[in-house]
């Protein structure tokens, strides 16, 4: 499984940074402003946008949904059915 912050965020940030390693106009201080710029950008936005969901719709499922498992409450069927789940 391969996860989002590692392949975005730090693969982004190294892609970012190793630029001025081959590129002789571009600078590591340019380089970090852009990814501190980015980063702050991302946030402030995201954070905007799941407030508003929050305070709109929600964004949680309920608790029988959340106990049941949201295969089986939103699909009506187990996503791995001979997966064995200790009780």
């Amino acid at each position: 499984m391969v996860g989002a912050i590692p392949v975005h965020l730090v693969a982004g940030v190294w892609g970012t940074l190793i630029v001025p390693a081959s590129n002789p106009d571009a600078s590591y201080v340019t380089q970090l402003i852009g990814i501190v710029v980015i980063g702050v950008f991302t946030f402030v936005v995201s954070f905007a946008i799941w407030t508003i969901l929050k305070m709109t719709m929600g964004i949680r499922v309920d608790r029988e949904a959340e106990i049941t498992g949201l295969d089986i409450s939103e699909m009506g069927m187990e996503a791995y059915p001979d997966f064995v789940q200790a009780k």
